[in-house]
């Protein structure tokens, strides 16, 4: 059974504050992660621990939009699964500004 320490309000993937007041409060998310090199709680390894417990902030549930590279938070990513063939350009998520008018109609018509 793995030991895990909560790190109260802190990103358990990047280490910043998602306190309230902190400006990451709002879109945070209950998270927890496995604890290896790249955590920045690397240092609970030593003390038996191998997952910590907290927060995701809205940045590190971000990914790149595939066709604009900018930064799209969870909610509003749209993948290729909303459409039967995917998009036409093979992307896997693309943020709503780059859609295609085709791309927009179908995705406004069917899902929202």
């Amino acid at each position: 059974m793995s030991k895990a320490k909560c790190v109260g309000d802190r990103c358990v993937e990047c280490g910043e504050d998602t306190s309230f007041g902190s400006g990451r409060f709002v879109n945070r998310i209950p998270a927890d992660r496995d604890l290896d090199e790249d955590s920045p709680f690397k240092h609970l390894i030593k003390e038996g621990y191998s997952r910590v417990d907290g927060y995701l902030c809205a940045e590190c549930t971000s990914d790149e939009c595939e066709r604009c590279g900018q930064l799209v938070v969870l909610d509003e990513q749209i993948t290729e699964g909303y459409f039967e063939d995917g998009f036409h350009d093979n992307c896997w998520m693309v943020c709503c500004d780059c859609l295609t008018s085709e791309e927009k109609n179908i995705f406004y018509k069917e899902v929202v």
